[in-house]
């Protein structure tokens, strides 16, 4: 897992887009990869959802939000990246709360070769028998 995490880390220097944190730097310890971001002030999507502190979400900032994680996808699709783990965790929100950033450095991975035709999953979300 280690090696995996140094060459996702190098992969995201090249990454530039409004809507993907800013990598920052990495540290590594004998047992762990901690990769520094940007400070995003208002943390994630789900953390503003699940106090459900404004009530449902107007549908036209719902759609503001996917718009701009739909972007930085594309970005990142573009440089060959999948991202692997979209989920409200995953997602940033601005102080401003109209500006979202997207990117969960560990499951996201740079394409080296074609695809393999493989799946592959969050062991959290994949069903048993796999």
């Amino acid at each position: 897992m280690e090696c995996y995490n140094y060459r996702t880390t190098r992969y995201s220097l090249n990454l530039n887009h409004k809507n993907i944190a800013n990598y920052l730097g990495s540290l590594k310890s004998t047992t762990h990869m901690h990769i520094i971001l940007e400070y995003v002030e208002n943390g994630s999507l789900a953390s503003i959802i699940k106090p459900n502190k404004f009530g449902p979400f107007p549908e036209s900032l719902v759609v503001v939000y996917v718009a701009q994680v739909l972007e930085g996808l594309v970005y990142l699709h573009e440089q060959g990246v999948i991202h692997r783990d979209i989920k409200g965790a995953n997602i940033l929100t601005t102080k401003e709360y109209f500006q979202s950033q997207c990117l969960h450095i560990k499951v996201a991975i740079k394409l080296l070769a074609p695809l393999s035709g493989r799946l592959r999953q969050n062991p959290s979300y994949q069903p048993p028998h796999m």
